[in-house]
């Protein structure tokens, strides 16, 4: 099962979300989803969102808010 993260950027009530076009055999191809990534090793939930949101947009975060866990079952691409 991979683990990642998973981060919506909320500002006046307008969110920030990335359109997935860049990789050819990527799930997301297409879609508008909210900004995260892989877990590295060792690396802590807050640590991968900050991590990851800074890489995607180049925006640094310093307190985010844990909301939860989702868990995405796919036939095709696995579990997330």
């Amino acid at each position: 099962m991979k683990i990642t993260s998973l981060c919506y950027i909320e500002n006046n009530n307008k969110y920030l979300l990335l359109n997935r076009n860049k990789k050819e055999n990527d799930e997301n191809k297409g879609k508008y989803i909210g900004i995260g990534g892989k877990f590295k090793e060792g690396e802590s939930p807050f640590d991968c969102v900050k991590r990851e949101v800074f890489e995607e947009t180049g925006l640094k975060i310093e307190s985010p808010i844990y909301k939860g866990i989702v868990t995405f079952v796919s036939d095709q691409y696995g579990t997330e």
